[in-house]
């Protein structure tokens, strides 16, 4: 099993649709991909409350 630890940048990239230079919905990919992953349990991703806040924050800040 991998695990995985994604800083907030990572989880922004994801959101904004900035993968490398994978424009279009490659967000969308990564993340059911990661999901599927996940539920497979190939995966374990981890997410701690700083990550939590400061995407909270953002997602108010894209908002806006």
């Amino acid at each position: 099993m991998i695990h995985l630890i994604l800083d907030t940048n990572i989880w922004l990239y994801i959101a904004n649709n900035f993968i490398g230079n994978y424009k279009g919905d490659g967000h969308v990919k990564l993340f059911e991909r990661l999901v599927s992953f996940q539920d497979m349990e190939y995966i374990k991703i981890y997410v701690n409350d700083i990550i939590i806040e400061e995407w909270n924050r953002n997602q108010a800040t894209q908002k806006e």
